[in-house]
C-alpha cells in the first residue's frame, strides 16, 4: 500500500498500478538494532524478509516496528524495543475494544479467547517510516499503545492511532529463534560494539562521558560528579545536579567492564543503589545494568555478598488461586510470595535506557523458588516481571575477571539455595536401609526366640499369721544357650502395696542375681473423677543368664499400715524373652543424624522466611539477614 523513497524521502501510496506522492518524511532516527531493510529470517519455520519500518519515540527512546513479508504471502510485524522481540499480526475482526482510558497496568483483559494482563501504557510520538507498509501510514503525530502480556510468552498490542483501534496479537520470540541474516554490520558477533561509543563531556564538572549504547541511552550519571544528565540532549542537560542523600558508592564491577554470562559478552554500563524500608529498617542493594547489542539488557544485583543474575520476563506468570502465602507459576515452577515493598533509587552512575533519578520509586513484589526469584515492579503506566537466579560471587568475579575476590555472602538471602537440603535427602535413603535392617533383625529375633515359661507358682501372703512369707521355690532348668530370664509377679492387690525381695540362685551355688520389685495398685474417686495409679503386676528381666538349674528365693514385705488382709500372687519365670526396646533404641539412634539434618535445613528456611511478609512465627527479628532483592 505504501512505500518511501530512500533518496528523497517521498511517501508514495499505491492506487492500483499508480504511485501517488502524499508527503515526505524527514530523516528516520538511527537504529541501534542490527535489523535493516532486507534482513531475512524465519518465524515458525516460515521464511521472511524485512521490507518496511515504522519508528516511534517515547520516554524511553525509540523502538521500531519492522514490517516483514513471509514466504507464504502473508505479512506480520516484528517489534524491536531495546533488543526485545515480538512477532504480531493484525487481527481482522477483534470485536469491540474498550477506550484507552479503561486500561490500567495489571488489569486482566480477555481478547480472542486469550487472557492477558495490561503490561504497559505507552504514549508515543510517530517518528517516521521507511520501506513498504501494508497500509497508508505517514502523517501521524501522537499515538497511544496498550501492551498486553499473556502466559506462554503471548503478546498483543492495541493501537489507538486508528478509529476503531487496531489489535495486533502474537508472541515474544528469542533472537536466536529468528535466525536472522543480512544484518547491519555482519562482522559483529555479539557484545558491546566499540563503534557505538559516543564521547561527550559533563556540563557540570567537565569530566569525559562515554555513551556506549548510543541512541538507546536516555540518561547518564557522571562518574566524576554523579550529576544525572539527559542523554537525549546534544548538550547533556543536567537533570539532577548531585546525589547527596546516601553518599557516593563505587561499583565493584567498573563501568565499561565486559564479562561473559551464559556464553555471551555483556558490558556493565549502569550502576544504581536501590532500597526498601521494612518495619523501620533500611535495606540497600546494588544493581548493575548490562548491555549486549543483540540480547538487549540484563542485570546483576548484590546485597550483603549475595548476587543474582536478572533477566526480564517477557510473558506474565500465572497466578495460583488460594494458598498461604500466595503463589504464581512460571515455566511449570511454583513461586511463593516473599515480600511486598516500595523500592527507591538512592544513587546512580553510568547510562540507562530510561530517565533514572534519585528518589524514583516502584512498588515491588517478590516470589521465590530457590535458587530463582520472580519480581514484579509496578509504576503508574507499566508492570515488569523479572527472573533472578542466585549466583555465587566467585562466578561473578570470574566472569568479569575482577582483580580482587568479592566478599563472601552474609546471612540468608530470599532465593539462596538451602545448602543443607541435600544432606537430609541423602540421609533419608541411608536411614531407610538401616531401619529396614533393624526391623528385619527384630522380626527374626521375635520369630526365633523360645519365649518359654520354665516355672510358675501361686502363693498367698497373710501377715496376720506371723509368717514372714519367705520361701524357696523348687528347682527349675534353664536349657539351651545363654539368654535372658524374665520374672513376672501378678497380684490381686487393691489399694495396697507389697515389696518382693527376690534372688535367682544356681543349684550348684556360685554368684546369684539379687533384685527387688515393688507392686502397688491404687484407685478411687476424687471430686467426681475416677483415678488410678500403679499396677497389680510387675516384671523384671535379667540379661545373659547361663544355662543350668536354678531356684528363686522369695521374701515379700508389706507395711502393717496397709491392713492385715491377705493377698495372692503368682510368680512366673520365662527364658529367652524377645524385647522390642533395644531395636527401637537402635532406630532412635539411627534417626538422630537425619533429625539433625532436617533441623539444620528447617533452621535455614526459618532464617530465610523470618524477614519476609510470611514469617514462620510472630517473633520479631533484628532485621540483619534478608532483603527484597
Amino acid at each position: 500500500m505504501q512505500t518511501s523513497c530512500p533518496a528523497c524521502g517521498s511517501v508514495l501510496v499505491r492506487h492500483d498500478l499508480d504511485l501517488e506522492k502524499v508527503g515526505t518524511v524527514g530523516d528516520v532516527p538511527a537504529s541501534m538494532s542490527r535489523i535493516q531493510l532486507g534482513t531475512e529470517g524465519r518465524y515458525k519455520e516460515t521464511g521472511f524478509v524485512v521490507v518496511g519500518r515504522i519508528v516511534y519515540e517515547y520516554e524511553r527512546g525509540h523502538w521500531s516496528e519492522w514490517h516483514i513479508r513471509l514466504s507464504d504471502g502473508s505479512s506480520a510485524w516484528l517489534s524491536d524495543a531495546q533488543s526485545e522481540y515480538a512477532v504480531t499480526r493484525l487481527v481482522e475482526s477483534p470485536g469491540p475494544l474498550m477506550p484507552a482510558a479503561n486500561y490500567k497496568p495489571g488489569v486482566g483483559v480477555v481478547l480472542q479467547d486469550e487472557r492477558y494482563i495490561v503490561g504497559s501504557i505507552t504514549k508515543a510520538l510517530y517518528s517516521g517510516v521507511e520501506g513498504e507498509l501494508p497500509f497508508e501510514y505517514w502523517d501521524k503525530l501522537r499515538v497511544e499503545f496498550i501492551d498486553l502480556k499473556g502466559t506462554d510468552n503471548k503478546f498483543a498490542t492495541i493501537d489507538f492511532s486508528e478509529s476503531p483501534p487496531l489489535l495486533f496479537a502474537g508472541e515474544y520470540v528469542d533472537y536466536d529463534d529468528l535466525r536472522l541474516t543480512y544484518l547491519r554490520d555482519d562482522t559483529f558477533t555479539g557484545g558491546p560494539r566499540a563503534t557505538n561509543v559516543k564521547g561527550l563531556n559533563c556540563p557540570q564538572c567537565g569530566a569525559p562521558i562515554e555513551l556506549r549504547t548510543g541512541e538507546l541511552a536516555l540518561s547518564v550519571a557522571c562518574s566524576s560528579c554523579a550529576a544525572i544528565l539527559d542523554a537525549r540532549d546534544p548538550n547533556l542537560a543536567v537533570l539532577q545536579q548531585h546525589q547527596q542523600r546516601t553518599g557516593r558508592v563505587e561499583p565493584v564491577i567498573p563501568l565499561g567492564t565486559t564479562g561473559t554470562i551464559a556464553g555471551e559478552q555483556w558490558q556493565a554500563i549502569g550502576f544504581q543503589v536501590r532500597g526498601i524500608t521494612v518495619s523501620g529498617v533500611d535495606y540497600r542493594w546494588r544493581e548493575y545494568l548490562l548491555w549486549n547489542a543483540e540480547r538487549g539488557f540484563r542485570y546483576l544485583t548484590e546485597y550483603d555478598g549475595h548476587w543474582n543474575d536478572v533477566t526480564v520476563v517477557k510473558g506474565v506468570p500465572h497466578e495460583l488461586a488460594g494458598g498461604d502465602p500466595p503463589a504464581v507459576e512460571y515455566n511449570n515452577e511454583r513461586f511463593k510470595h516473599f515480600q511486598s515493598a516500595v523500592a527507591t533509587t538512592s544513587f546512580a552512575l553510568g547510562e540507562f535506557p530510561w530517565q533514572v533519578k534519585t528518589g524514583d520509586h516502584v512498588a515491588t513484589d517478590d516470589y521465590v523458588s530457590p535458587p530463582r526469584m520472580l519480581s514484579r515492579e509496578k509504576t503508574d503506566d507499566e508492570i515488569t516481571w523479572s527472573l533472578s537466579t542466585y549466583t555465587p560471587p566467585e562466578r561473578i568475579a570470574e566472569s568479569f575477571k575482577l582483580a580482587n575476590p568479592l566478599p563472601s555472602p552474609r546471612g540468608t538471602f530470599a532465593n539462596q539455595p538451602n545448602p543443607r537440603a541435600g544432606l537430609a535427602r541423602g540421609l533419608r535413603g541411608v536411614f531407610g536401609m538401616l531401619a529396614l535392617a533393624v526391623v528385619a533383625l527384630m522380626a527374626a529375633r521375635f520369630a526365633l526366640a523360645r519365649n518359654e515359661a520354665v516355672f510358675t507358682q501361686t502363693r498367698q501372703y497373710s501377715p496376720t499369721t506371723g509368717d514372714t512369707g519367705a520361701f524357696v521355690t523348687r528347682v527349675f532348668a534353664l536349657e539351651g544357650r545363654t539368654s535372658n530370664v524374665q520374672v513376672r509377679i501378678d497380684t490381686d492387690l487393691s489399694n495396697a502395696w507389697a515389696y518382693f525381695n527376690l534372688a535367682l540362685l544356681a543349684e550348684e551355688g556360685g554368684a546369684g542375681y539379687d533384685f527387688g520389685r515393688e507392686v502397688s495398685n491404687y484407685a478411687g474417686v476424687d471430686g467426681g473423677e475416677s483415678w488410678h495409679e500403679g499396677s497389680p503386676r510387675d516384671k523384671v528381666t535379667i540379661p545373659a543368664v547361663p544355662p543350668g538349674r536354678y531356684y528363686l528365693r522369695v521374701a515379700p514385705e508389706r507395711d502393717a499400715a496397709e491392713g492385715s488382709g491377705p493377698f495372692t500372687y503368682t510368680l512366673t519365670v520365662k527364658r529367652d524373652v524377645p524385647r522390642a526396646w533395644p531395636f527401637l533404641a537402635a532406630l532412635v539412634l539411627l534417626a538422630i543424624p537425619l533429625a539433625l539434618a532436617y533441623f539444620r535445613e528447617l533452621s535455614f528456611e526459618y532464617a530465610r522466611w523470618r524477614e519476609s511478609d510470611h514469617p514462620w512465627s510472630s517473633e520479631s527479628s533484628d532485621g540483619d539477614d534478608d532483603d527484597d532483592e
